[in-house]
């Protein structure tokens, strides 16, 4: 999702008094990470920023779940070559290769770009067993084969919103998977006539 609005982490260091970045030059740059991990996409911030923009229906239909890894992955590798990017946080994104977890610093059109491996995040919203409870996992670098499946885990967000509106506005439907060639925004915004006509 693409939204033009200032990033607190863009301009907290200059918020600083100069004797506070004169005496303690290392507090802007912690300060400024603390807010990268909190502004990334569908991070809590982000959400609170853009929550108009997250209610909208075309933001919820649009998300790209995955792409894939192209040529293998070595464990050291901080470039990961892919597909395509189309559909993935610009910067700071958290991706999935089998089980390891990995967050890049940007990308451009197929490749992710300053990768920090072995990375920990929240892999799914709904634990098998505990649905009222999300999985965070931990993990550590691993190798990966050709064409392995790269999730986009920023839009985990996005598809439970997803599914918290099938199940406002088309109750009955929320855990149904729809055709992959059905247009799920024209769908369900127009899914009244499909209840009035059961009358």
């Amino acid at each position: 999702m693409t939204v033009d609005r200032v990033k607190f982490q863009e301009i907290v260091e200059s918020q600083l008094p100069r004797y506070v970045r004169e005496d303690f030059p290392l507090l802007g740059d912690f300060i400024k990470q603390y807010y990268i991990s909190q502004e990334f996409e569908s991070g809590p911030i982000d959400v609170l920023n853009n929550i108009d923009q997250y209610v909208k229906v075309d933001q919820l239909c649009d998300v790209v779940d995955s792409t894939k890894l192209i040529g293998s992955l070595d464990t050291v590798d901080t470039t990961i070559v892919v597909s395509s990017t189309e559909g993935f946080s610009d910067n700071n994104g958290i991706i999935q290769i089998d089980n390891e977890i990995i967050l890049y610093q940007s990308k451009t059109s197929n490749t992710f770009v300053e990768c920090s491996r072995g990375f920990s995040g929240v892999t799914t919203y709904i634990t098998s067993g505990s649905p009222d409870e999300l999985t965070f996992s931990s993990t550590i670098a691993e190798s990966h084969t050709t064409g392995a499946t790269v999730k986009n885990l920023n839009i985990l967000f996005l598809k439970e919103f997803l599914t918290k509106l099938k199940r406002q506005v088309t109750p009955g439907f929320t855990d149904r998977n729809f055709y992959t060639g059905l247009d799920k925004r024209n769908f369900i915004i127009n899914s009244d006539s499909f209840y009035k006509s059961r009358y």
